[in-house]
């Protein structure tokens, strides 16, 4: 049995430890010469994807082309396993499959999305997505429930009155009223007002379409007897004639305007809030901890089961997701410039108390469980507190006192890379740290583990439901909000979703990164934890994940919708996809 681990000021041999944090550093390296962002040098052998992750890429690659074709994998004649299973599946291969891959045409009805579904199942939101509560509902437990804040003033960029909180909501609450008890809360998609967009397909040569989006302001209300509302959308950032304030008595144009605030969701889902807020700041954390952190430290023995696969999923991301044609230049609405540029904006913003879910709610004023029902506020922070004592209970056997974790060099090097120029250049991200005390070490420590298993799998294992049928959230508009005074019916948005290649690839895209989950929350290797001290706190970790589930699946039992991605069960311990 491997000794258990160290901390550097108790290591018998010192000079072992450099040696081998030497060969880490070697192994281990910044590579920022695509675009500016943070990838891995080489990828080390034990960070590529081992067979069990291969094969359930496959099984999702396999069913998707099953779907396309209305077949089941097995008339397929999908094989797995043994020496036919070398790599994770291209997406542009898959996209290469697919039949109408790059047809640049309008689809015929709602019902040929519907009938996208043939051989894997059918989305949650096929059945409510018209439905103004869901549309409402997804602020707060859908693809991207981090976004909403409450508004305590006015907002000059979004000038509604009480005729507008009327017309949605009918008589009884004022606006003044709403805003004095914190029931208005605010969309905001100002980070995508101007972005140039680029056409469909990237790559075509003629008769490209050109896709579209906006930067909406989106109002809601929690009221008192009906949970939260939508109250307003004003497609723009600039209030004026040529952007009126819509609210559900618009009928038509009401449900145009809630597609583009749902098309601007998708891209800050799949621009920022994914792939920037966990695949790209956890990725600082990972080579920050292998650089730093001898093999023998505790603390690098608590988070590795948190990083298993997320560098192989972000060199799989540098090969398939950002580069020229691959999924974002084919799937989101803006030019690959422009989503690169609000990616690397957007990871310099993320501080270190973001990584906080109690500090991030407060922050944003959805606090207030009196007030707004948040199936994501509420599952995130029982979750948390099960998380957070057993990082303490851990920490407790290799720092008895603050004094040890002061005199720990490796964290301090660990956190200093994080915000050098020489590493992950995110001073805003450890702003904060504070390595002279146990509890400060612990709140270090639970928020890296947080942010890559819970927060990730919240927004990565929700997208399916909401994403995967176009019409509830499209990541392009096939053309723009039409002008005040334009006539508009339910076909105009017909006109608007996206072109039906297009369509087909956001499917796949959804299906594929829902399909993967290979460790789950309080899972780890067999030996990992060679300390025998540890079982007991990692058998109760266990079982408060397990009183966890109790008490989400009550939760669920009386929600207009059932919110099963943070059920303990369900969340990945790391960054799968």
């Amino acid at each position: 049995m491997s000794a258990p681990p160290t901390t550097p000021a108790n290591d018998p041999d010192a000079e072992g430890r450099a040696r081998t944090l030497e060969a880490a550093r070697e192994a281990y390296t910044y590579d920022y010469s695509y675009q500016d962002l943070c990838f891995t040098g080489e990828l080390p052998k034990s960070e590529q994807f081992d067979l069990p992750y291969i094969e359930q890429s496959v099984k999702a690659t396999a069913a998707l082309k099953a779907n396309r074709a209305g077949a089941s994998v097995v008339e397929l004649g999908v094989e797995l396993g043994g020496a036919l299973v070398h790599e994770v599946p291209s997406m542009r291969g898959l996209v290469a499959a697919l039949e109408n891959a790059g047809d640049t045409g309008r689809v015929g009805s709602i019902e040929e999305y519907e009938g996208m579904f043939r051989a894997i199942r059918r989305p949650a939101s096929i059945d409510v997505w018209r439905e103004d509560w869901a549309f409402a509902w997804q602020r707060v437990a859908g693809a991207v429930p981090t976004l909403l804040c409450r508004l305590d003033a006015a907002d000059d960029r979004l000038p509604v009155t009480g005729a507008h909180l009327e017309a949605a909501l009918g008589p009884g609450l004022t606006l003044d009223a709403a805003r004095e008890e914190g029931r208005l809360f605010l969309a905001d998609y100002a980070r995508f007002d101007g972005i140039p967009c680029g056409v469909y397909p990237p790559d075509a040569k003629k008769d490209a379409v050109q896709k579209h989006m906006a930067a909406p302001l989106a109002l809601f209300c929690a009221t008192p007897d009906r949970g939260l509302l939508p109250v307003a959308i004003q497609c723009g950032q600039r209030p004026g004639p040529r952007e009126p304030i819509y609210t559900p008595a618009d009928g038509a144009r009401w449900r145009l305007a809630k597609t583009v605030v749902q098309v601007a969701d998708a891209n800050l889902e799949g621009i920022v809030v994914h792939f920037g807020y966990t695949h790209m700041i956890v990725q600082r954390f990972i080579l920050a901890a292998r650089r730093q952190l001898s093999a023998r430290h505790p603390v690098l023995a608590l988070l590795s089961p948190h990083f298993r696969y997320t560098l192989g999923a972000n060199d799989y991301s540098k090969k398939e997701l950002v580069t020229p044609n691959g999924t974002q230049d084919r799937v989101l609405a803006p030019a690959l410039e422009a989503t690169l540029a609000v990616l690397r904006e957007s990871i310099r913003e993320v501080s270190f108390d973001d990584l906080d879910p109690a500090l991030a709610a407060a922050a944003a004023g959805v606090d207030d469980a009196a007030v707004l029902e948040h199936p994501f506020r509420d599952d995130q922070l029982t979750v948390w507190a099960a998380l957070r004592r057993w990082v303490e209970g851990y920490l407790a056997l290799y720092y008895p006192r603050d004094a040890d974790v002061a005199a720990d060099v490796e964290l301090r090097a660990m956190v200093a890379e994080i915000a050098s120029p020489d590493g992950g250049r995110l001073p805003r991200l450890v702003g904060g740290v504070r390595l002279d005390s146990r509890a400060g070490l612990a709140d270090l420590a639970a928020r890296i583990i947080h942010r890559a298993s819970s927060y990730h799998a919240a927004i990565n294992y929700d997208w399916f439901d909401w994403m995967a049928f176009v019409p509830n959230m499209p990541a392009v508009q096939r053309i723009p909000m039409p002008p005040p005074g334009v006539p508009v019916d339910d076909s105009t948005l017909l006109d608007m979703l996206p072109p039906r290649g297009l369509g087909w690839e956001q499917l796949a895209q959804v299906y594929s990164v829902d399909s993967i989950h290979v460790s789950f929350l309080g899972e780890v290797p067999d030996g990992h934890f060679t300390d025998p001290r540890v079982a007991p706190l990692l058998e109760r970790f266990r079982r408060e994940l397990a009183d966890a589930e109790a008490i989400i699946e009550a939760r669920n039992r009386a929600r207009r919708l059932p919110y099963t991605c943070l059920l303990p069960s369900r969340i990945t311990a790391s960054i799968n996809s």
